[in-house]
């Protein structure tokens, strides 16, 4: 049974295909990173990481794919500071992927994040 935090995050799409424990534990995050976003500044929460975290966190999650992940596994705060961080050192090396119509750079670096954060969670034994 999906908890009061994963009824309001449902609408989303960002629980689509997991089950109500999934649902329940997905969403969690989804809020407490929410929270956290919406406890910054103006000029800080309105940045690349804003509207690119939420997926970020789904993706991480499934990247994850266990059940009670620990606690320490998705921080929205080190994800939200990582994300834009690397944005702007992706946009210095790949600025010829920015100008490429073909190519959505946004998605390619939030894939390429989501599976290196999730790799660096395997190797400091986090999950």
């Amino acid at each position: 049974m999906l908890n009061d935090t994963a009824k309001r995050w449902k609408c989303s799409g960002l629980l689509d295909e997991l089950t109500d424990e999934q649902s329940n534990e997905l969403a969690n995050c989804l809020e407490a990173t929410a929270c956290y976003i919406l406890s910054l500044p103006k000029e800080q929460n309105e940045c690349f990481a804003s509207t690119a975290i939420f997926p970020v966190v789904r993706l991480i999650y499934t990247g994850i794919n266990t059940i009670n992940i620990p606690e320490t596994a998705i921080n929205g705060a080190d994800l939200f500071y990582g994300i834009n961080k690397g944005w702007e050192e992706f946009k210095i090396e790949n600025w010829k992927l920015l100008d490429d119509p073909k190519v959505d750079a946004e998605a390619e670096f939030l894939c390429q994040y989501c599976i290196d954060y999730v790799e660096d969670l395997k190797k400091r034994g986090i999950i």
